[in-house]
């Protein structure tokens, strides 16, 4: 078909394509008109994912933002953060959404029935903008009701933040509800390690071992030197040959004996203590095990009682919701001019089958082609 032949058909035709354009926006203009308005308000947050915590030792690495971002996404969309806004709306915001998206025999339901439906609801009417590569993300919520809109878009937004610090302290809670229970356990094993050590302090009369240890360590060293000084002494009385019958002669091997014996008696006395000592010194030992044990987890759980109670979050409300005045949705402009060009598509469609199911002879050319025969010529 060339140009000639075309022009001839929309011109044969044209009344046709008029009546389907015409009935394509007039249909598309009262849809449009009779469709319930919709409002969409928007909520940024801001996620500095990159900055250090009080806690953390380290931000989000730039190569894995994209991947947090797609967390937090799900986390925004998940059904415990639809729940905390259906919880956190104020009776009349609560019952005009109901209004809005559930049908009058659920809305009559309980609590347990119309909160999860709800809340799906809600969801499936939010959508997520992640704002390029910037750290921004924008909250849409569309529903019938501009004031409703802007509500639920904010109370998104803070439900998401208190459930994001919910998750980042539920852990510090459990380590420190499991530390509170280990320090009781510590505290008495500590208990009990300082009590065996008194006792066993108490029951020798301990006060300060190395200083007696020491006293008695000279006073053996002193029994040691008489002991040298008395064999000495018996040594040169036996060189004077005096007899063992001799009065100075017995009186040194007695001074011998005596001595002899009395450093028995304190070697014994050294060893024993010595021996008191060691015992002190595993008790103590034990002690000090047990006491930085306790000092160990007293100083986790201080960390992570102040972790678990610690308010502070990376994500902030850039721009609340405004409230919309102009419908989002249905867009009258929009609609008229997808109509138009969907009624000229629509339109030549029917001109030219029409034209196919009743062939007529638009121009000299049709009779060449019709009739097999040559055109000899036309008036």
């Amino acid at each position: 078909m060339n140009l000639k032949l075309f022009l001839r058909v929309i011109k044969a035709r044209l009344w046709i394509i008029v009546l389907i354009l015409i009935g394509t926006v007039a249909t598309t203009a009262v849809v449009t008109m009779n469709t319930p308005a919709r409002y969409t308000a928007v909520t940024s947050m801001v996620l500095d994912f990159q900055s250090r915590g009080p806690f953390d030792q380290l931000g989000i690495p730039r190569q894995l933002a994209s991947g947090y971002l797609a967390t937090q996404v799900d986390i925004i969309r998940s059904r415990s953060v639809a729940l905390k806004v259906v919880d956190s709306l104020p009776p009349a915001s609560k019952a005009a959404a109901i209004a809005a998206f559930l049908d009058p025999e659920d809305a009559v339901a309980g609590v347990k029935v119309v909160h999860p439906r709800l809340a799906g609801e809600l969801l499936d009417n939010l959508v997520i903008r992640p704002s390029g590569d910037s750290q921004v993300l924008n909250l849409e919520f569309i529903s019938p009701d501009a004031p409703l809109s802007a509500a639920i878009a904010d109370a998104f937004a803070q439900a998401y933040i208190d459930v994001s610090l919910e998750l980042q302290v539920e852990p510090a809670r459990r380590n420190a509800r499991w530390f509170e229970g280990q320090l009781k356990e510590f505290r008495a094993r500590l208990e009990e390690k300082q009590r065996l050590l008194t006792a066993f302090q108490r029951e020798k009369g301990i006060v300060s071992i190395d200083e007696r240890l020491d006293v008695e360590n000279r006073r053996f060293q002193e029994l040691s030197s008489a002991l040298v000084e008395a064999q000495t002494n018996r040594y040169d009385v036996e060189s004077r040959q005096l007899g063992q019958r001799h009065p100075e002669y017995l009186r040194a091997i007695e001074r011998e004996r005596s001595v002899q014996a009395s450093l028995n008696r304190q070697k014994q006395r050294v060893l024993e203590i010595q021996q008191q000592r060691d015992e002190l010194s595993l008790l103590a030992r034990d002690v000090e095990n047990a006491r930085n044990t306790y000092d160990q987890a007293l100083q986790q759980f201080s960390q992570t009682n102040m972790q678990s109670q610690f308010n502070g979050t990376n994500i902030a409300v850039l721009n609340k919701a405004a409230l919309p005045v102009v419908p989002s949705s249905p867009d009258l402009r929009k609609n008229l001019v997808l109509a138009v060009l969907l009624g000229l598509v629509f339109g030549f469609g029917v001109a030219f089958a029409m034209e196919l199911v009743d062939r007529r002879i638009r121009i000299a050319e049709d009779l060449t082609e019709e009739l097999g025969v040559p055109l000899l010529a036309s008036l």
